[in-house]
């Protein structure tokens, strides 16, 4: 099941309609009911304040935000059992953005690791059934080039777009 929520219904419906038959899809009215028994969730909105809150977060989700805290609960980097940050390095401005981590109550101290100490096994990943995992990120290469490969080709399929000879 696909649990959805948005300020604008029709983008739901359209998903909706898309995937019937494939998959039951529930177009939801309020965060909190996107969120009601759901064991993943991501955050992908354009939201200024948070939209869940650490209450409404059960045991064994894993919530991953794609903007730090920005549209998420900034406690739930304080209470989750994990919190993963996409890379350290660049992803250590969540930390000091007012905007991404709103009351600046969060610190290193906080992060349990990041995606390739857990993807080479230096941190593990859920180790019980009950944890709650955050992850947070500021994109991710492999995103952007997935998102650049289909604007080229659609480019193409239109015949738009210019050739650039780099040297």
């Amino acid at each position: 099941q696909l649990r959805l929520f948005s300020r604008s219904r029709q983008p739901m419906e359209e998903v909706q309609k898309r995937l019937s038959g494939r998959l039951e899809v529930v177009v939801c009215d309020t965060p909190e009911e996107a969120a009601a028994g759901s064991s993943l969730l991501l955050m992908a909105s354009g939201a200024q304040r948070p939209l869940l809150t650490l209450e409404q977060i059960r045991p064994g989700a894993t919530v991953i935000g794609i903007e730090g805290f920005r549209d998420l609960d900034p406690r739930l980097g304080k209470s989750a059992d994990k919190w993963y940050l996409g890379y350290k390095t660049p992803d250590a401005d969540i930390l000091s953005s007012p905007r991404l981590n709103p009351g600046m109550t969060l610190t290193m101290d906080d992060v349990f690791g990041d995606m390739t100490e857990l993807l080479t096994g230096k941190v593990p990943g859920r180790e019980r059934e009950e944890e709650i995992i955050v992850s947070t990120h500021m994109g991710m290469g492999a995103h952007d080039v997935c998102c650049a490969e289909i604007v080229y080709r659609r480019a193409l399929e239109r015949g738009m777009g210019q050739m650039l000879r780099l040297t």
